[in-house]
């Protein structure tokens, strides 16, 4: 909006009522102010020409709800029922809808909020910059946009796409699996979408999902709402969301093309989810939760494969129970377990520490951290050498150690020069000069913490934790 000094600056001169009307070079100029919308009333469109919503749809959640809730939606008219479910809101000015019922129900969203949609790319490698000299900086890339129910199927159908998929003949059938379980994957697409950050000063990020050669990531704005932390999920019981309009409206809306609702609102998404990818045998995914942004990493691989199980019986300790099993892959993965990874696989906090316990016990694990904090390493007489767990991990990249005479490949050195001019670093920033990939990375800097060679700046699930030299 021009102000009077813009206006002189232009050779114009603003209206006080008495004088000349603005004019540049002689010739008049009508001027208008227009006050910004009130926030509530956002995004702003045309009245008279309203703001679209999919009609079928809305006939198809009004048909939902008042079929599921009688009582309140029974008797109710189409014009009151979308109200009280939050899809338009009654103001001074009318009627509006809300921003629940736009990107639900919308037929467009974009056209009003063109930042929130989900962008996809799939990288050959592992790190963006690795990618051979000559090759596609990405295997393929797209953005997905429309209402969320849309979003989430669309997303499913890319990363399909671009997944490896193996056939098993079952009975009379024959399935097809993917490195991800499909109704994991759009768990976490579809939680992404509900429980972003919704607010003006995050609607210009995008949900990104990123396809790795050994990994899936799915990223979306805004960190975990209220007092759930990453230990919590996978819990039955947590139930927390910033979205409070928008998590309803998606338990009455459809995916397209099927009787299946997006969402239950009943905390149960992420405890399926971790029980898919169980059930699949695959690695367990971690969580990074910041405040401005929360990331969901699956591993690309299986937990427990033949390699794996033939190193667990080389550890000669009958009695392992399968949890137990579990939790001593994930640490020869370089994988921090607690008591809250071990909620997430299956048993409850006393059996997790008893489990973990165990594991110290009997010298194949140490805990790092204290009280409420507390994670569990693979001991160091039980690491497996790196050229055989990287061999494992990713069989495309087998025998790309440097040969030695030892049976283990020790970068540790490597680590600890790092730290040498006195500079503290991160995890992260200690993978990026070492080549190493993070997992390998944070196995090193247990073994520095252990020996005292290295201390940390801050609790092992901050994310403000980085490591200094002792010396």
């Amino acid at each position: 909006m021009a102000s009077a000094h813009d206006l002189r600056q232009m050779g114009m001169t603003a209206a006080s009522g008495h004088g000349p009307a603005p004019g540049v070079e002689g010739a008049q100029v009508v001027v208008a102010w227009v006050p910004e919308m009130d926030p509530g009333s956002k995004p702003c469109y045309v009245k008279a020409k309203g703001m679209a919503l999919d009609q079928d749809a809305v006939g198809r959640l009004l048909r939902q709800v008042r079929q599921r809730e009688p009582q309140a939606f029974g008797a109710v008219d189409d014009e009151t029922a979308p109200v009280r479910l939050g899809v338009f809101r009654r103001t001074d000015a009318g009627v509006g809808v809300t921003l629940a019922g736009l990107l639900t129900l919308g037929q467009w969203p974009q056209q009003y909020l063109p930042q929130l949609c989900v962008t996809f790319i799939a990288v050959p490698g592992t790190p963006k910059d690795a990618v051979p000299e000559g090759a596609p900086r990405f295997t393929d890339n797209a953005t997905i946009r429309g209402p969320l129910p849309q979003m989430i199927e669309e997303t499913v159908r890319v990363i399909l796409r671009n997944i490896r998929t193996a056939g098993y003949v079952r009975g009379l059938g024959r399935d097809d699996v993917g490195d991800y379980p499909v109704e994991a994957h759009r768990e976490a697409v579809t939680n992404a979408l509900a429980h972003r950050d919704d607010s003006a000063m995050a609607r210009g990020t995008q949900i990104q999902v990123e396809l790795y050669a050994d990994r899936l990531v799915v990223r979306n704005p805004g960190g975990l709402f209220g007092t759930v932390t990453p230990d919590d999920l996978g819990q039955q019981v947590v139930l927390s969301s910033r979205n409070g309009y928008l998590l309803p409206l998606l338990t009455a809306v459809y995916l397209p093309g099927t009787d299946q609702v997006v969402a239950d609102n009943r905390g149960s998404g992420i405890p399926d989810m971790l029980a898919r990818l169980r059930r699949a045998n695959l690695t367990l995914p971690t969580f990074d939760n910041r405040l401005s942004r929360f990331t969901a990493t699956f591993p690309k691989h299986t937990l427990l494969t033949a390699e794996t199980l033939r190193w667990v019986e080389s550890l000669r300790q009958p009695g392992l129970t399968r949890i137990q099993v579990s939790a001593l892959a994930l640490m020869r993965e370089g994988r921090q377990v607690s008591n809250g990874t071990l909620r997430q696989i299956g048993l409850d906090s006393r059996d997790a520490t008893v489990a973990l316990t165990d594991l110290v016990n009997r010298g194949l694990a140490y805990k790092v951290g204290g009280r409420g904090y507390a994670e569990h390493l693979l001991d160091e007489d039980h690491q497996p050498d790196e050229q055989g767990l990287l061999d494992d991990l990713l069989p495309e990249h087998a025998g790309t150690a440097p040969a030695t005479g030892r049976q283990r490949y020790d970068r540790i050195g490597q680590i600890k020069a790092l730290f040498a001019d006195g500079r503290t670093m991160t995890a992260s920033q200690v993978a990026a000069p070492s080549g190493l990939g993070l997992a390998m990375t944070n196995r090193y800097l247990a073994r520095l913490l252990a020996a005292g060679e290295l201390v940390a700046t801050a609790p092992p699930r901050s994310t403000k934790r980085a490591y200094r030299a002792t010396t």
